[in-house]
């Protein structure tokens, strides 16, 4: 059971996995299909935080009782083995993923020395464990790491990876017996089927060695200054802890936990002071992100919160390369590197507040250096056919399929607004530079500009403004309700890390109306003045072309 290790008395972080539906902790449902964030369950005083994922993790809540669970191909699940380690194969939960690799872990700092520990399926490549630098995508190669790689071949062996170089363990100087007693994950042995196991271990920095453990019984202590003639000496962070898998199927872990004995040494990483929500705001506000918590990096403040300011619940938080910057209007913003992985993620919605029925506006303040080579998500919220989505689209029409498009079908980029509305549809607005529309290039410029998609369900318009101005609309079938809502997590510059942003966004809102063109003018006047949409109060920066815009275009790279 996490928070139980025979390891450590002092636990740090832990999470049984426990479904909602078990007791667990909210957002947390019995699914086949896998969320792209959650929140810790048990942070014992420590700075409470999310799960950090790799990019292309996605995991689910499951249990060996029922509800979500999916049986899987290979490897496939103990289910006449029964669990062989402590808690693992709980009929309360566990995470589940299927089809892609699984990576998740916590910002952590707060020790030197400390114990990671996991129960997992073994699965047919390995079990990764990771100390190391906050990764902004797989986990093994964050900067200044060290991993453990339990193999499940069936050979007994184990690795030590630092991002570069993979060395067995087994046959080294001192190691020449070493065997981590795990079977092959499809002996016949075990009838096909893999088995759990409880993995750990102890990340010892002012000593620079590491010590492994299975069903925690240790294996031996590897000194990183001599191990492999050295070349692993460099040392390893403790900013970030994690766990991994290398499979191409089902995967199961259970009973995340990590701690040490006595107190903490390290500084705990804090979150950004929430500033609060605005008084008196509109109705129909759902959530209102304006990054105005700093306007870069804080030392000490390393939890990197977007508080929603509308009062919605939906806090985001910054994951992979995305970082904050000077506002586009106040304090700060969200600088976006087009770099797979990165985002913010504002989770599902507290109470599915993301679901709209009677009307939805999106709209943000932003600039950019996008070029139409590919997508680029101003904000989406990815649940299949009921999606969400405001986007850059490399051609207006060429991959709408959904046939709702203003403007020129001549090879244009343009920006898109998808909803279910009787049917998935994407209206997509050309940058064709004609009838009012502007161009790829004068959206590109460095400038900041105002864009605004709205849908009203009763009269059945949907209607896109750039800088104050209607630039397309389509008068569909009235009283047409959008059905939207499901597990996947909002995503502010990006789809789960996909399709990122390249630029600035800032004053992101999310109704469950479609405001008003009058409404869409007010904001677009308190913007021109440095306020923000809503409070007539002066902002810290001007909306004309920025003093740091300059800086801005040295920091809009591609890194992808």
């Amino acid at each position: 059971m996490a928070g139980g290790s025979s390891l450590f008395d002092t636990p740090d972080y832990t999470d049984t996995f426990t479904g909602t539906d078990s007791g667990g902790i909210p957002g947390r449902p019995y699914i086949a299909a896998g969320l792209p964030e959650y929140r810790i369950e048990s942070n014992y005083g420590n700075p409470s935080t999310h799960f950090i994922q790799q990019p292309g993790s996605v995991f689910s809540i499951a249990s060996d009782a029922g509800p979500g669970f999916v049986q899987g191909g290979a490897p496939a699940y103990p289910t006449s083995l029964g669990a062989n380690a402590s808690g693992a194969g709980s009929d309360t939960g566990f995470t589940q993923t299927g089809g892609n690799n699984l990576g998740y872990g916590v910002e952590y700092y707060l020790r030197d020395e400390y114990v990671v520990q996991v129960d997992a399926i073994q699965v047919t490549d390995r079990v990764d464990i990771t100390s190391g630098n906050i990764p902004a995508g797989s986990h093994i190669f964050a900067g200044n790491s060290i991993s453990v790689f339990f193999r499940g071949d069936g050979s007994g062996n184990a690795s030590v990876f630092n991002g570069a170089v993979d060395t067995p363990i087994a046959g080294q100087p001192g190691f020449e017996s070493f065997n981590t007693g795990i079977a092959a994950w499809n002996a016949a042995a075990n009838g096909g089927q893999s088995r759990w196991y409880n993995y750990a271990v102890r990340f010892d920095r002012p000593d620079n060695e590491i010590e492994l453990y299975v069903n925690e019984v240790s294996l031996g202590v590897v000194d990183l200054d001599t191990f492999a003639g050295g070349i692993y000496s460099a040392g390893f962070s403790n900013q970030f802890v994690g766990v991994s898998t290398n499979t191409g199927d089902r995967t199961w872990t259970d009973n995340f936990q990590v701690g040490g004995n006595g107190p903490t040494t390290g500084l705990p990483p804090l979150p950004h002071p929430n500033p609060g929500v605005i008084p008196n705001l509109p109705a129909g506000l759902v959530s209102f992100w304006d990054f105005d918590e700093a306007a870069g990096p804080v030392p000490g403040r390393t939890l990197n919160f977007a508080y929603d300011r509308a009062g919605g619940g939906n806090h985001g938080s910054f994951v992979g390369a995305a970082e904050r910057f000077p506002g586009l209007i106040g304090t700060g913003s969200a600088l976006f590197h087009d770099a797979n992985g990165e985002g913010v993620s504002a989770g599902a919605g507290v109470g599915n507040n993301f679901s709209m029925t009677g009307g939805i506006t999106v709209e943000t303040l932003f600039t950019t250096n996008y070029d139409g080579s590919d997508q680029a998500e101003f904000f989406r919220k990815e649940d299949g056919g009921n999606r969400i989505l405001l986007s850059f689209q490399s051609d207006a029409n060429t991959n709408n399929a959904f046939g709702q498009l203003i403007g020129s079908d001549a090879g244009f980029a343009g920006i898109s607004l998808g909803l279910n509305t009787g049917g998935y549809a994407e209206m997509d607005v050309a940058l064709d530079g004609q009838d009012g529309r502007p161009s790829l290039a004068q959206i590109a410029d460095g400038s900041v500009h105002f864009l605004v998609a709205t849908y009203d369900a009763s009269t059945g318009v949907k209607a896109m403004y750039i800088d104050g101005v209607l630039v397309g609309s389509i008068d569909g079938p009235d009283n047409v309700p959008i059905v939207s809502g499901g597990a996947a997590a909002a995503f502010i510059g990006s789809t789960n890390g996909g399709e990122p942003f390249p630029g600035i966004l800032d004053e992101v809102a999310v109704w469950n109306r479609a405001i008003s063109p009058e409404e869409v003018q007010a904001h677009y006047a308190n913007v021109l003045a440095g306020n923000n949409y809503f409070v007539p109060e002066p902002g810290t920066t001007t909306l004309a072309v920025l003093g740091a815009m300059g800086l801005v275009a040295l920091r809009l790279r591609r890194r992808k």
